[in-house]
């Protein structure tokens, strides 16, 4: 589901870059790498403040010969609804960063055809 919600935002920033006389693929490509880069950073918060809550986890996960499946157990049992609107948001602020970028572009473009 928030893999629609990604590619979609690529899609309106592909849209909004065409309509300022910019490359479309090179920002949707770049939207997207900064949204999962973004939702990266979002999992490793939550990742640390799991970690840095539950004394049980924090001594299951850093066990180095812990089998990962039951890392993965203990995190996917933690996970809530908001954890996962947490991350989905991560990634819309990524979305939100790359159409700053290209605004302020489009209004650097404008301000020199004035001149």
């Amino acid at each position: 589901m928030e893999l629609i919600i990604y590619l979609a935002c690529c899609y309106l920033n592909f849209k909004r870059a065409e309509a300022a006389k910019l490359n479309g693929f090179k920002w949707a490509l770049l939207t997207f790498v900064i949204i999962f880069l973004f939702v990266g950073i979002g999992s490793f918060l939550l990742l640390a403040s799991f970690v840095s809550q539950d004394a049980g986890f924090r001594e299951l996960a850093s066990n180095p010969e812990q089998d990962p499946k039951l890392v993965m157990e203990a995190i996917q049992k933690k996970v809530t609804f908001l954890h996962q609107l947490f991350v989905l948001f991560c990634g819309l602020g990524g979305y939100l960063l790359v159409r700053y970028w290209i605004t302020k572009r489009t209004n650097k473009n404008e301000l020199q055809s004035f001149s």
